[in-house]
């Protein structure tokens, strides 16, 4: 069963003039034209676009005007042009369908002051990773699993709440870098962190959500956070991080 917005979104791209669209045979929309777009942000509310595989920079400016959340889940990538305007959204960011992202582009979508989405990049270069640190809103990159030492140095330097609840262990190199980040870190999906990565993880400044069931840590890695202050949040099963 479609959503409200959903339909409303369908009933739009209808009547929208333009003849750049055209969806899938299936009926479902795989771009948009500005006009389209702009009489789509005329909507208040979340908006889902789950079919939507390419935003034009025209596209992406008249989406930003939108007022309510924006999942855009199938886009795989997104210029650094369509980046910028996109990042004049002033609500919620999904984008978890981006599979790869330039440094250029994850630099303009640092810009956005509302939270960050980006679940489906399961590798960072160093570089995008420290354009990324910069987001403005809470920045979500929770399709990582393992966190080289220099995209842990890059993300170190971030000040803002980071989700990492896809990253299964740390080395302690890695986790001596990220544990200069400042603000809230969402490590509640860790299944492994030996002794001296806890030790180091010690000295993060700031709330840290680790998993619920922390029986698979050895005890002297427990005891190592706790010494130091951090705190164990048992986040609530089907809360979102």
């Amino acid at each position: 069963m479609r959503s409200l917005t959903q339909v409303v979104a369908m009933v739009l791209l209808a009547i929208a003039p333009g003849t750049r669209w055209a969806p899938a045979q299936d009926g479902r929309v795989t771009e948009l034209t500005a006009e389209q777009a702009r009489m789509m942000a005329r909507y208040k509310g979340p908006l889902t676009l789950e079919h939507l595989t390419r935003l034009a920079p025209d596209a992406a400016a008249a989406l930003a005007n939108r007022e309510g959340e924006l999942h855009l889940t199938s886009l795989e990538t997104i210029s650094a042009r369509s980046a910028t305007a996109l990042a004049r959204h002033r609500f919620g960011l999904e984008l978890n369908g981006i599979t790869r992202l330039s440094p250029k582009a994850a630099g303009a979508l640092a810009l956005h002051e509302g939270p960050l989405i980006l679940g489906g990049l399961t590798a960072l270069s160093a570089e995008t990773a420290g354009a990324l640190a910069s987001a403005k809103g809470d920045l979500h990159l929770n399709g990582l699993t393992t966190l080289p030492v220099d995209v842990a140095t890059a993300l170190g330097r971030r000040a803002g709440k980071l989700s990492l609840v896809g990253v299964e262990t740390l080395s302690p190199p890695a986790a001596r870098e990220l544990a200069k980040h400042k603000g809230t870190l969402n490590l509640s999906g860790l299944e492994r962190l030996s002794v001296e990565a806890a030790e180091a993880m010690g000295m993060h400044d700031g709330l840290m959500i680790l998993p619920r069931d922390t029986s698979a840590f050895p005890p002297r890695a427990v005891e190592a956070l706790r010494a130091r202050g951090q705190w164990f949040l048992n986040k609530p099963p089907g809360a979102r991080p």
